[in-house]
């Protein structure tokens, strides 16, 4: 059976962060877990364009995954 700590040492070492990832040329990756209700949709777009930034093209939420660990910063 592995140690608690020899665990965390290689989840350490074989998982990167967001900015390491970034860093090394990787890409994050982009996952839809949801939509804007039109209303909402059309809200941000009038703020945006007011504003002087283009409007969003598509009706999407994004969460920008990636790998992070607490590990050896006082977590699991």
């Amino acid at each position: 059976m592995r140690s608690r700590n020899a665990t965390l040492s290689k989840r350490n070492t074989t998982h990167h962060a967001k900015p390491e990832c970034l860093a090394n040329g990787d890409r994050a990756k982009f996952v839809v877990i949801g939509n804007f209700t039109e209303q909402q949709f059309q809200e941000i777009n009038a703020y945006r364009t007011s504003t002087g930034l283009p409007p969003l093209e598509q009706n999407e939420i994004l969460y920008m995954a990636g790998i992070t660990t607490t590990a050896g910063q006082g977590g699991w």
